[in-house]
């Protein structure tokens, strides 16, 4: 959602990868698969999901069958 300027990411769920490591980044944390962000802009919002693709992506090699 779009607050004045600030972009907020609710919560980030997971059942098999963490993602508070990658919310803590953009001022945020959580529980190892369920975690929230708060980005400035859409090049953030960008890089967070980037991020978080490549962990995804490197689940899926490093965890065949799994997903």
């Amino acid at each position: 959602s779009l607050v004045g300027s600030e972009m907020c990411i609710r919560d980030s769920r997971s059942r098999f990868v963490e993602v508070n490591d990658v919310a803590k980044n953009y001022r945020g944390g959580g529980h190892l698969t369920a975690a929230g962000a708060t980005i400035y802009s859409t090049k953030e919002k960008n890089k967070l999901l980037k991020e978080l693709d490549e962990k995804l992506k490197n689940y899926k090699e490093n965890n065949p069958g799994v997903l």
